[in-house]
């Protein structure tokens, strides 16, 4: 058959099991959940659907993303909204206070557009940020990689503290 089917399908998840019950401990916050995988975000939605998460990816039409947003800032019947790539510009997300990375970008830059949606004009809340990483696992990889280009960039330009005076000056 010519049907597409994701590895592992139908097994467990340790990494969607570390976040149900992650999200069974932030009760009454508002939780995003950035992944870089769309089919992930579909699974994640799936697995959550007690919460009546909402969800944006690539293919999501620009009105429709409008109105998610909207229903996600307005209503505390839907605590949880999972993003994929497509999330990271442009939205403002500050009424959540949490932020949950499934998995890491390659880019430290994303990684701070990731960010960047809570941290908006108006956040008046502190914001809780998790990362979800297993160990000896790519995401370990992609973390240390992160870390080490952070360490090239602060080499490089002698600090970060300037990257971020100048980042946030405009």
């Amino acid at each position: 058959t010519n049907s597409m089917q994701l590895l592992g399908e139908g097994t467990k998840s340790t990494k969607t099991d570390t976040i149900k019950e992650l999200m069974l401990m932030l009760e009454g916050r508002k939780v995003i959940i950035f992944s870089e995988f769309a089919e992930y975000c579909k699974i994640l939605q799936d697995a959550l659907s007690h919460y009546k998460p909402l969800m944006i990816i690539g293919d999501t039409p620009k009105d429709e993303r409008v109105k998610i947003i909207e229903k996600f800032t307005k209503s505390d019947d839907h605590p949880v909204l999972i993003g994929s790539p497509a999330t990271y510009y442009g939205l403002n997300l500050q009424a959540a206070d949490t932020l949950i990375h499934a998995d890491n970008c390659w880019s430290n830059s994303k990684m701070e557009q990731r960010r960047g949606r809570l941290h908006r004009h108006g956040q008046d809340k502190t914001v809780l940020e998790y990362h979800i990483i297993g160990r000896k696992t790519a995401d370990e990889y992609v973390k240390k990689t992160l870390e080490r280009k952070r360490e090239v960039a602060d080499f490089m330009l002698g600090t970060t503290e300037l990257l971020e005076a100048l980042r946030y000056e405009g």
